[in-house]
């Protein structure tokens, strides 16, 4: 008789451990919803698209992106917080992500706590450049127009809080210049001025803004992150350019809520790098301009956590404040 009920609680246990295992291999059980915080045809939106089909097929569900823009970011990310029905995920743009604990006053989630960090997708630097017509052809002239004429020369960004406007404010710290800020609503407004000449000097990021320096309407002075691109190899860094560290790029990240099982965040984690690695996706994104720059769970969260002090430090200098 013992013998009998031993060997059967043996078999429920196996019978459990299967049925668990069954339940972990078979998520996802329905379509995976990928919250954006941007508004469609922008970069992050872009990447997401041409991720979208790829992914789908790796995780054999769906995968239903919604636009969720406003608040700098806030409510597509605190939608990401909120969700408990263990399928929504988000793209997070790290640095706005990470600066917004210093530059909001009050935020509705915990920027480290509330989040679990799945992969990082690509780190795509900005690009200065200016019009034409403006007299600098590199960007130490650049400086040298900005220290001859303190607070005189505007610079456009598509917005405050972002990675435009931190890079310019860390070149102004840098460089010891004074220039004034014009944050435009979003970057197609702050394009269109650029490429008009309304306004002589931009930050944009490389994706958008680096057509318009391809084609002359802009002049590209300097890429912000800590390598040149593979888009523009003969653009110098501003790194390269006597200020060693500088790097402020837009990196595309995704994230979930906080607690997800492990086994999920690497079925997500391995979905999004093969689709970023495919043959078929690779040839699109270099179009682009979007190299990848796959980072893990572990990697991804280490690097948050150093952004936020980066960004910090930057933003309480210039004083910067959020805008929501």
């Amino acid at each position: 008789m013992t013998k009998f009920f031993v060997a059967a609680l043996v078999a429920l246990a196996s019978l459990w451990q299967a049925g668990l295992a069954s339940a972990q291999t078979a998520w996802p059980t329905r379509p995976v919803r990928l919250i954006l915080p941007t508004v469609p045809g922008g970069g992050t939106d872009t990447l997401a698209r041409t991720l979208q089909n790829a992914v789908s097929a790796n995780l054999g569900q769906s995968v239903l992106i919604e636009n969720r823009p406003g608040g700098a970011f806030i409510l597509a990310t605190e939608m990401v917080a909120r969700a408990t029905d263990g399928h929504t995920i988000g793209m997070i743009v790290v640095n706005t992500h990470a600066a917004n604990v210093t530059v909001q006053e009050k935020l509705p989630y915990d920027t480290l706590k509330d989040f679990t960090p799945i992969i990082n997708l690509n780190s795509s630097p900005n690009i200065i450049a200016v019009h034409p017509s403006f007299p600098a052809k590199t960007l130490q002239e650049l400086i040298a127009e900005a220290k001859a004429n303190p607070g005189k020369l505007f610079y456009a960004t598509s917005g405050v809080a972002g990675g435009q406007h931190f890079a310019g404010e860390m070149l102004k710290q840098s460089a010891g210049i004074d220039m004034v800020h014009v944050p435009y609503k979003g970057t197609g407004a702050s394009l269109k001025d650029a490429v008009s000449g309304q306004v002589k000097i931009i930050f944009g990021n490389i994706i958008s803004a680096g057509p318009h320096v391809a084609a002359g309407s802009l002049r590209g002075l300097a890429i912000t992150g800590l390598k040149r691109s593979s888009t523009f190899p003969d653009m110098p860094t501003v790194a390269e350019l006597g200020f060693p560290g500088f790097d402020i790029t837009d990196s595309y990240s995704i994230m979930g809520p906080a607690n997800m099982p492990a086994d999920v965040v690497k079925k997500i984690h391995d979905a999004f790098r093969e689709a970023m690695l495919s043959p078929e996706v690779q040839p699109r994104l270099e179009q682009q301009g979007v190299v990848p720059n796959l980072m893990g769970p572990e990697e991804l969260g280490k690097f948050v956590e150093g952004e936020v002090i980066k960004l910090r430090e930057i933003a309480l200098k210039a004083n910067i404040k959020g805008e929501l």
